[in-house]
């Protein structure tokens, strides 16, 4: 990363480039991806039910996959928390050091004029 002036600016474009628009686009796949398991989490239980005939309550794998289930929504959820805090982290250092060096600052309004602000791309959904 430069030191200051252009340099830094124009690096403080790329890490714009990842808080405001890479970084939100990884979080949304991952709380999309907590969302759908969550979705699926109560209708499955319907699955291990087992007949009147057989005993009834639920069959022994339910306790299993709904842990799993659970470990898995909780790893999602706070992984796309994380990615989430990452990009607030950057965006305070971005603003921080455009502060502080007027020539990276001068810099990156160049980039955002010339290229626009970042943003997270569009879902596809498929």
């Amino acid at each position: 990363m430069g030191d200051s002036g252009e340099r830094l600016g124009a690096d403080l474009y790329r890490l714009l480039r990842v808080a405001d628009g890479h970084l939100p686009t990884v979080a949304a796949v991952y709380q999309d991806a907590a969302a759908n398991l969550e979705a699926a989490g109560a209708p499955a239980e319907r699955l291990f039910r087992r007949p009147g005939a057989l005993g009834g309550g639920t069959s022994a794998a339910w306790e299993p996959w709904i842990e799993l289930h659970t470990t898995v929504l909780r790893c999602l959820r706070d992984t796309g928390a994380a990615l989430d805090d990452a990009s607030q982290a950057l965006r305070i250092a971005v603003d921080a050091y455009r502060a502080a060096d007027d020539g990276a600052r001068m810099t990156l309004q160049e980039f955002l004029d010339r290229d626009g602000e970042p943003k997270p791309q569009p879902r596809v959904d498929g």
